[in-house]
Order: structure tokens, then sequence, then C-alpha cells
């Protein structure tokens, strides 16, 4: 139960506070009342880390400094669940950071780091070595399955613990285009070279224009040209490994069922 990120929508953090705070506050209350050893999975995201990093990878250590409503609701929604947890209302909370999640049908996350609008072309980003942790649905939901079932019911003590939930390694724009351009299932489309000299003027005539998201555009221009790379090594210490990567979602196009 939750709204994800809304940029172009009348959305305020009153909204955001509405679903992913208020109704995580109920449902871990009824979990309480119900079965307070019962194991609670919050699904979070990577973006409460902030979008201003100066240190890669980003482990669960680092402190917290969302920049926009969306993820100052899940960070608010974090919080009130370590509170549960140390007032001994839930024994056993994980906490799932995201990373950009995409599937071989919802490909937005990988889709706005390599292609120009409308699809046009792929845009080779200065020398597209930019990194990005991404996480492909069918890892995020084996790992779910993982954590559910690896104790196989059997709790005996207390957990609280925080995941960055990712693919086994992080994919630079240029191998992201290069298995798009292979694919079936994306256009095959000519490959631009922008420098980034030529994103910055670009998206200061959108700031601009938007002026009300100046923030927003400043991120936009952290993620086209700077590594966010997501430290996946607790969740890979569980025992879990992650079998998809780009290229298996998006060359092979396994049947998901």
């Amino acid at each position: 139960a939750g709204v994800s990120r809304q940029l172009f929508k009348n959305f305020d953090y009153s909204r955001y506070h509405d679903t992913n705070v208020a109704t995580t506050r109920r449902l871990a209350e009824l979990t309480s009342d119900a079965n307070p050893s019962a194991r609670f999975i919050f699904l979070s995201s990577v973006l409460v880390y902030g979008e201003h990093l100066n240190r890669m990878p980003v482990s669960e250590q680092l402190t917290c400094h969302p920049a926009c409503d969306y993820s100052r609701s899940k960070l608010e929604a974090e919080v009130l669940l370590k509170k549960m947890f140390d007032d001994s209302r839930l024994d056993m909370i994980n906490i799932l950071r995201l990373a950009q999640v995409y599937d071989v049908d919802f490909s937005d996350n990988l889709d706005k780091r390599v292609f120009s609008p409308f699809k046009l072309c792929y845009l080779k980003l200065g020398r597209g070595q930019q990194r990005m942790s991404a996480l492909s649905r069918r890892n995020f939901i084996d790992f779910l399955r993982y954590l559910i079932e690896r104790n196989n019911g059997n709790i005996s003590q207390r957990e609280f613990e925080v995941y960055n939930v990712s693919d086994k390694a992080p994919y630079s724009f240029w191998h992201i285009i290069q298995s798009f351009r292979r694919s079936n299932s994306r256009p095959n489309r000519p490959v631009l070279p922008v420098p980034f000299w030529a994103i910055r003027i670009s998206l200061r005539i959108l700031a601009a224009a938007l002026w009300k998201n100046k923030d927003w555009v400043e991120s936009c221009y952290n993620k086209l040209t700077l590594d966010f790379i997501y430290d996946n090594n607790k969740m890979l210490q569980t025992g879990f490994m992650p079998i998809d990567t780009i290229d298996s979602v998006f060359l092979d196009n396994p049947d998901k069922s």
C-alpha cells in the first residue's frame, strides 16, 4: 500500500503522508495487534538518501537527507516502524530500499537516462560511463520470497534490518543503450553523442521555464551526469543472489510467470 513519486501531478506532502505514512502506521498497528512476531516488510526507496551524494556506493549506514515530499514520506514511515520495534510492538521488521525498478514492460526508470524526448534516438551523455543501480522486478520478487521463506516461519529472535535492494552489479548508461538496441522489445534508434555542457545549458533553460521545480531540474542534471550506486552487500550477505540482469530481461525476455 503506497503511492509512488508523482512529478507533474498536484501532489503535496499531505497526500504522500496519507498513504505512505498513515496507511503504513495503520497496517503496522493491525499487525502488532494480531501477531507482533510476524515479519513486517516495508517497501522504501533509495531516494531517502537524497540526491546530492558525494560518496559511492551508498550504504545503509549513511544518514538520510530526502530531497522531495515522496522520499520524506518514505523516511517518516521508516522512522515510525523503528519506534514500533524499539517499543516491542513489532519484533521482525525488514525495510527494503529499492533501487530503480524495471521490467520488460516497465522501463521508465531506465528510458529517461538514455532516450531523447519521444524516443527519437538514444542519447550518449558524455562518455556514457555514468553508472546506476537498478532492480529487475523478478529479482525484487525473488528477494521478497527469500526473506519470507528463509526461516521457514520459525522466528526465534527480534530483528530490524534495512537493505538496499538492487541487481548484483550497477549498469553504465552505455551498457543500457547497447542492451536496448539489441532487444526486440526496444526501438533500434541511432545514438546521438551529447556533451555534458549541452545538458547543462538545456536544463538551465528548463529550470527557467519550470522555476517552481528548480530543485527537481538540478537533480535531473545530477542523475544524468553522475554515478548513483547503492551498496547491496548486506542483501547479498543474506545468501540471496539476484539472477536477472538488464541483458537477461531485455535480450532473452524469459517467461516471468
